[in-house]
């Protein structure tokens, strides 16, 4: 009974007391044979080493995220100034043809009006009928070069959004 009324006085005024980073409990729990310093210790270094690797990986994982939102972000501010450029170079097209159309009517009329050489006229305004077919084409080629890019952009963003929600 005294051996026993030690070991409670014991434990109780070993909760309090703390050696090396350690309890009176884990000291007490030592004795009684259930772990050893070194392996608490070893245990605890461990705990931490785990507790920083997590912390490490968490931080590794949120700058890989910061970093693929600002690719896409990037992507899509491109793919938003390429349409932008396709839809003026559209105008362009557009404005072409609308020129082209107005020379071969006017054409066509000094054709009907000219009563002397109808065909000199026309020949005259055919350097420039010509130019403008040539600017339009160029212009609808652009055009279509442009959206290819912009839908291959588009595309990679794409790829990326579902790579980053695997």
């Amino acid at each position: 009974l005294v051996l026993f009324s030690g070991v409670l006085a014991l434990c109780s005024t070993a909760k309090l007391v703390m050696i090396d980073g350690y309890t009176g409990d884990d000291l007490i729990r030592h004795n009684l044979g259930m772990m050893t310093v070194n392996e608490l210790a070893l245990q605890k270094k461990e705990n931490e080493r785990a507790a920083q690797q997590a912390l490490s990986d968490y931080y590794n994982h949120s700058s890989l995220k910061i970093q693929e939102d600002r690719e896409n972000t990037d992507l899509k501010m491109e793919v938003i100034h390429l349409r932008g450029k396709n839809e003026f170079k559209n105008r362009i097209i557009e404005t072409l043809e609308a020129r082209l159309g107005e020379h071969i009517m006017e054409a066509e009329q000094k054709e009907k009006d000219s009563s002397q050489n109808p065909r000199r006229d026309a020949f005259w305004l055919l350097p420039e009928v010509l130019r403008l077919a040539k600017a339009a084409e160029d212009a609808r080629r652009k055009s279509s070069e442009i959206q290819k890019r912009a839908d291959d952009l588009r595309d990679k963003n794409a790829k990326k959004d579902r790579m980053i929600e695997e």
